[in-house]
């Protein structure tokens, strides 16, 4: 049985890591909190398939890098992504600000995280990396979990800033944040999420905008009631598009949700189909969604 803060990470999981440095500010927190974060390893271990399917993405995107090892696409139980080239740690050092001497010198790097978003994604990253929380049914605990004291205590100040008050302590070696009131864990929540919160509005599985209807699970699309046959790949960039409307998305966010982290074409595939959507879509019916 999935487990609620699994549902929770996975609905975290759906939007893509956006600009670059919130991708970064992302990844910083998830390698705070991760299992391993040394100048002679970089490990992360996580159960849940979206965050580990997530965090590659989130290193080419903030800091242009691959891992060294990744777990097999068909991975149960725990799935470990490796950076063990040298170079690489020490670019992920230069850029996070700190020094690859010594891991003392681990910190919450709060000139990366000058602005709100980047804020929201540095607590994403560290609450997809070493958070959890529990059913409200079961009197609702969100907690933050890091081997780095002084990350545990910069990123309490951090929430005071946001008007979030945790209360810290210490478990089996590690220093935990952590919050009992069902407000305070909601507000969080709605903050670290709230990328998601300007997608399009849905009912169930139906996505609009304008005159435009998608049915996400019957993989169907409609303008006026008259069918819009789409290749996957077409219907792929619409449902992206859907779920982020009103905000401006680049090539190379669209380039990470829609063709995946991996893909070696070029930014114009972009370009390309948004032609063939808006060929099928506004000029077609004599429109203007899709801008």
């Amino acid at each position: 049985m999935i487990s609620f803060s699994a549902n929770v990470k996975r609905e975290l999981c759906r939007t893509a890591p956006g600009a670059k440095c919130c991708a970064l500010a992302e990844m910083l927190g998830a390698l705070l909190y991760a299992n391993h974060f040394s100048a002679s390893c970089i490990r992360i271990v996580t159960e849940n398939p979206e965050f580990a399917a997530r965090l590659p993405r989130l290193l080419q995107r903030g800091f242009g890098l691959r891992f060294d090892a990744l777990p097999e696409p068909e991975a149960q139980g725990k799935r470990v992504l490796v950076l063990e080239d040298p170079e690489k740690i020490s670019h992920v050092f230069t850029l996070c600000g700190f020094s690859a001497e010594s891991s003392l010198a681990l910190h919450v790097n709060l000139a990366l995280l000058e602005n709100d978003c980047c804020r929201r994604a540095f607590l994403r990253g560290a609450f997809l990396a070493g958070g959890s929380v529990t059913d409200p049914a079961k009197r609702y605990h969100l907690e933050f979990s890091t081997s780095h004291r002084r990350v545990c205590a910069e990123t309490g100040t951090l929430l005071l800033e946001m008007g979030l008050t945790p209360k810290q302590t210490e478990r089996k070696g590690s220093s935990i944040l952590y919050f009992k009131q069902s407000e305070t864990i909601e507000e969080l929540l709605a903050r670290i999420r709230a990328a998601l919160r300007k997608r399009a509005v849905h009912t169930g599985s139906i996505l609009t905008a304008g005159e435009l209807a998608m049915d996400v699970e019957r993989h169907q699309v409609s303008v006026r009631g008259q069918s819009v046959e789409l290749t996957k790949k077409e219907f792929d960039l619409l449902h992206q598009l859907l779920e982020n409307k009103g905000r401006v998305l680049t090539r190379e966010a669209l380039l990470d949700s829609v063709w995946g982290f991996d893909f070696v074409g070029e930014t114009n595939s972009v370009d390309v189909y948004i032609r063939f959507l808006r060929s099928k879509i506004d000029e077609a019916f004599g429109i203007k969604l899709i801008h």
